[in-house]
């Protein structure tokens, strides 16, 4: 029972067509609202901290647009939030009614890169005084 809950409480938390959980009502519905906001909010910062290059390149404005969608379809599979993100650049490669964008894609690739690279001296500090470049040449 509990875990049939906490489904649809995640299933509601994502998805605004779907009626608060059952059990919220009145003052609870209205903070259930907020906290869904603030949970996709939330999403939408990670992607924007992990690829600022696209969010220069395309404007906030339609960033959030599209890391929005991409939010509540692709839900963070762990809660490193700096590890989110990492399919889209095919968001971004082909939104609707948009034509694909090289530059895009490679500064998704860029971002990508430099995450792992900060992560890498995070755990060792001496791994940029032994990098190569073509050791990056895995980010393609």
């Amino acid at each position: 029972m509990k875990a049939f809950a906490a489904a649809g409480f995640a299933a509601a938390l994502m998805d605004r067509s779907l009626p608060p959980p059952a059990g919220l009502a009145g003052e609870a519905s209205r903070r259930f609202a907020v906290y869904r906001n603030n949970v996709a909010v939330g999403l939408i910062r990670a992607l924007e901290a992990r690829f600022p290059a696209i969010l220069d390149l395309v404007g906030g404005e339609f960033f959030r647009a599209m890391a929005r969608d991409f939010a509540l379809a692709n839900l963070p599979k762990s809660p490193v939030l700096i590890e989110f993100g990492d399919a889209l650049s095919h968001a971004f490669l082909q939104p609707p009614g948009f034509p694909i964008s090289p530059t895009l894609h490679g500064s998704r690739r860029l971002a990508h890169a430099h995450i792992t690279l900060l992560i890498f001296h995070a755990l060792d500090p001496m791994l940029s005084d032994r990098l190569r470049p073509s050791d990056l040449a895995v980010f393609g």
